[in-house]
This record gives structure tokens, sequence and C-alpha cells, in this order.
């Protein structure tokens, strides 16, 4: 027995890189596609996204840089959930993908959403905010509301594969969230539910900028809340890699995790963050940045996680297989394999 698993483990050493062929890789020629149908688009878009309601546009030079870099993150943020959702559907398990990441994951894009959807399409939000920011429009773009839309969408429905595969509840639940996990999306679902009680028991709204003597509230409001929201969202997206990064170092293995979700996310990160950068410096107001603080965190933890998300895939448990990998997400025995080991 001992020569047997001597030779398997020199036999790990031989194999090559982990491939793109995996189940839910995307092909090869995946990146240069998104900056070609990028381009495409940006060149394509009608209008800026500042050029309605009399809002100042951004430079008619900046616009297709503007929507390039757009159009770049929200494609690669986008298809960054679909590699997991097939990895998932062809191994029939969600183990090796988290369940406190998406849980988190859908939590934090709920509170994303309506804070993105707000600043683009409520009207008072948006002139309560040019009439404490100079004049200056939200810098909210197009692809920030697509997107938002887009992943909490997909969010839930990874939340659902693990309850559907492997079960988040009850004794059999191979995929349980930790108490850890439990305490802080109650707190954060708490918090969210009482401030908006709080609003309504008030009489808040937003306050009217040329009228704010007479504004129906004191300390809360809608305009408010959002923000608090997207606090909430960087909170959450600063933790939400946390329990993975400890997930596959507990199984010594990223199987089940699927590494051009990484890819996808690192790229989308990188580029929604320039965006927001290049935006306000093409305006020349930095306000911008303060505005849209949950997006530049957003894109900034993502970077700083998929490093380590590539350093574990690629350097310390490439090579690991998912024979090899005896525990679940929450590195206990993985029943699926235990039960038959000599």
């Amino acid at each position: 027995m001992n020569n047997a698993r001597s030779l398997e483990s020199r036999r790990m050493l031989q194999r090559p890189p982990p491939s793109s062929n995996d189940n839910g890789a995307l092909p090869p020629y995946t990146l240069p596609c998104i900056f070609v149908i990028s381009i495409i688009l940006a060149f394509a878009s009608p209008s800026s996204d500042g050029e309605k309601e009399g809002e100042e546009p951004f430079p008619s030079s900046y616009k297709p840089l503007h929507d390039f870099l757009g159009w770049v993150y929200f494609l690669a943020w986008s298809l960054s959930f679909y590699p997991q959702l097939l990895l998932n559907v062809s191994r029939r398990t969600t183990v090796g993908l988290s369940s406190d990441y998406a849980l988190y994951n859908l939590l934090g894009f709920t509170f994303y959403s309506i804070y993105t959807l707000s600043l683009a399409y409520n009207q008072p939000i948006r002139d309560c905010y040019r009439a404490n920011n100079g004049g200056h429009s939200p810098a909210v773009s197009t692809q920030d509301v697509f997107f938002a839309a887009h992943a909490l969408a997909f969010s839930a429905l990874g939340l659902a594969q693990i309850v559907h595969y492997d079960g988040m509840v009850g004794a059999a639940a191979r995929q349980p969230i930790s108490r850890t996990c439990f305490i802080v999306s109650s707190c954060l679902c708490s918090f969210a539910t009482f401030y908006l009680a709080l609003i309504l028991m008030t009489g808040g709204g937003v306050e009217k900028p040329e009228q704010p003597e007479k504004a129906s509230y004191r300390y809360f409001d809608y305009f408010d809340y959002i923000y608090a929201l997207s606090y909430c969202k960087v909170f959450i997206t600063l933790i939400k890699y946390v329990p993975q990064f400890l997930s596959n170092r507990r199984r010594r293995s990223t199987t089940g995790w699927n590494v051009w979700n990484v890819i996808l996310d690192i790229t989308g990160g990188a580029f929604s963050v320039t965006q927001l950068l290049a935006d306000c410096a093409s305006l020349g107001d930095w306000t911008g940045l303060k505005s849209d603080l949950s997006k530049f965190f957003l894109g900034a933890f993502s970077i700083m996680f998929d490093v380590a998300f590539l350093f574990q895939h690629y350097v310390l448990y490439g090579y690991r297989e998912e024979a090899d990998s005896d525990l679940d997400s929450s590195g206990q025995p993985n029943r699926r394999h235990s039960s038959s080991d000599p």
C-alpha cells in the first residue's frame, strides 16, 4: 500500500499544470474576444452615459475609451459566473465552492444592485447627489447597471446550486454555512431592514435640493441609506473571499473552484477600477471616486484576492486532482469519498 501511494505521489509531481480543458473552462481565446467585442460596442454606443437630463457628458474624445473600459469589465465580470456554474453542473456537486462565499456574494450584490440602480434611475436621489457634489452627476455607467443586475441573478443561481446538489441546512447537508457567516449575514440584513424601517417611521425621503429647510427628515433618508448599503457591500467584498481561500488551504486543493472564475474576475476588477479613475480624470472631478467607493473597492479587493487564488491554483495545489481531496469545503471529511477509503 505504501509503495502504491509513493508511486502515485511521484506521478502527481510529473503531471502537467492544470489545463484549460477542465470541465467549466472557457476557450483560451476568451479574453481576446472580450477585447474585440468591447471595441465594437464602444464605437457602436449611441451616446455617453452623462448625456441625459441636462447633465454634463464625458468629453467626446474620451467617450470611446470610457465605453471600451466599461464593456471589458462588464463582459469579464459577467462571464466569470458561468465557468463555476458549468463546473457545478458537470460534477453534480458544489463541494470545493465555499457556501459562505456564495451567500456573501448574493447578499453583497443585493446591496450593490439597490445602490447602483438608485443612483442611475432614481431622479430625486440623482438631484440630491448633484446638489451635494457641485452639480456633478453620479459616476455610474450603463455597464454598472447591467453588471449589478446580472451579478445578482447569477449569484442567486449559484447559491441555488449548492442547495440543490449538496444542501446547506440540516444534518445531511454537505455544504452548511459557518456560524460566523450566519451571524455576519444576519447582522447585515438586520441593519438594512431596521434602517429602512426608521426611514419609513420618521417620514423620511430624499431632501429637496432647492428647499433643504423643508426636508421631511433630519437623520434618516434614502440617499444616506443607499450609501450605507454600498458600505455594507464594501465590507462584504473585503471578507467574502476569505472562506474560499481558507477552504482551499484546508483541503490543499482548488478542486471545485474554477480558475477561469478567477482569471475573468481579476480582468474585470482591473478594468473597472481603471474606468472609474479615468472617468474622474476626464471630468476633472475626483468627487466621483468618493461617490462610488463601492465600485473602487469592489475592484481593488477582487484583484488582491484573485492574485492569492491564482497562486494557490498554479503554485501550491494545482497538481492535486479531485481524488486527492478528502475534505469538503468546510474542512470536514468528504462523505462521498470517505466511505470507500481503505
